[in-house]
């Protein structure tokens, strides 16, 4: 190229980092002209992802300047990495908080099993997304409470799919395929992932006879089945 800005200097960098050259991409980044912030948040990110958070914290703690993007990938690093407590802090430190910070943050908390935890900062919020309602959804379920997600589904003010099958695939694991496969019938729409999870419910409750009955309502109502959709009849049959 015989022009070169910083978009293309970083299209570059995000590249090495996705086929894991992130020694190269390093010295891309150390040979740039100028950088921005997105130039200094692939290195954290890249660090991050191969597990050195004290790379990417040096590299977070030289940036002449730090962006949402930048705070949120040094909690995210943490995060993936099992480092809550630090994630925590540094969530607090934030100047600036969006949906990206408060969801990464939550989930952080789902994963380690601080349900309490993600209630509290789910409380706190200003403004709440589909996306992090269906976070705590997913961990008042992993946590056995399908009343409880119940309770807290009805409240979401713009359901999706992913919030129907949440709290439907709860009611399956406790055994209430009733009021599963009621919850079921009653979403607006459904994808390939909710008939799976219907599908597969049945089946892990020995109801394997409901479970081919609605594979062949999938064929004919429902989108194509696909891999997960064998998967889920073979291992149980």
């Amino acid at each position: 190229m015989r022009e070169r800005n910083v978009i293309s200097w970083n299209i570059v960098m995000s590249g090495l980092v996705h086929h894991n050259a992130i020694h190269k991409a390093k010295e891309l980044f150390e040979a740039m002209p100028v950088k921005d912030a997105a130039s200094w948040t692939i290195m954290v990110s890249a660090h991050a992802q191969e597990g050195n958070l004290d790379k990417a914290r040096e590299f977070f703690n030289r940036m002449p300047a730090r962006d949402i993007r930048s705070w949120n990938a040094m909690v995210v690093g943490y995060l993936e990495n099992g480092m809550v407590d630090i994630a925590e802090e540094l969530f607090m430190e934030m100047p600036q908080k969006d949906i990206g910070s408060w969801g990464a943050m939550i989930n952080g908390y789902v994963n380690c099993g601080r349900l309490h935890d993600a209630i509290r900062l789910f409380l706190s919020m200003p403004k709440r997304h589909v996306l992090v309602w269906n976070s705590l959804l997913l961990g008042l379920i992993q946590s056995g409470l399908a009343e409880e997600a119940h309770a807290l589904f009805i409240k979401i003010p713009c359901k999706n799919v992913v919030s129907w099958t949440i709290v439907m695939d709860g009611y399956f694991h406790l055994g209430n395929i009733i009021t599963a496969r009621s919850l079921f019938e009653m979403m607006p729409c459904q994808d390939e992932t909710s008939w799976n999870t219907a599908i597969a419910g049945y089946t892990r409750n020995e109801c394997g006879e409901e479970g081919l009955q609605l594979f062949f309502e999938m064929r004919i109502r429902g989108p194509n089945p696909d891999f997960a959709t064998f998967t889920s009849l073979v291992m149980r049959s």
